[in-house]
């Protein structure tokens, strides 16, 4: 029998596999928006939820994948959004791994404030 325990350590396997596939698509990426990017962001995230006693999961999930669009946004010139792209192939990375998540949590991952400097 599996515990509450046992969810929660699946979940985490998941995340790391979901994170490794971040990593491989960020190492390609140039300029500010690469993987170090990303790290940073997730440390701040993590520490950010942390003190705000908020879902840490989806924050830590949004944080690693939220530039993982940013190639093909610069690729196209700027045609494509990143935002936009990025939720799409998140929404695919988390189908992949069974990742248990409600379809409405991931405007967390495709939500940019305009004009904040959150790029």
């Amino acid at each position: 029998m599996c515990s509450v325990q046992c969810g929660a350590e699946r979940r985490k396997d998941i995340f790391e596999s979901i994170k490794r596939e971040a990593e491989r698509i960020l190492k390609k990426g140039k300029g500010s928006h690469d993987l170090e990017h990303t790290e940073r962001v997730l440390k701040l995230a993590t520490r950010i939820g942390r003190k705000e006693k908020a879902g840490l999961e989806i924050i830590r999930l949004a944080a690693v994948l939220h530039d993982i669009a940013r190639r093909a946004e610069d690729r196209s010139g700027g045609r494509l959004d990143h935002a936009a792209q990025g939720a799409k192939l998140a929404a695919v990375i988390l189908k992949k791994y069974d990742y248990p998540v409600k379809k409405t949590r991931m405007s967390a991952i495709a939500y940019k404030p305009t004009g904040s400097g959150a790029d």
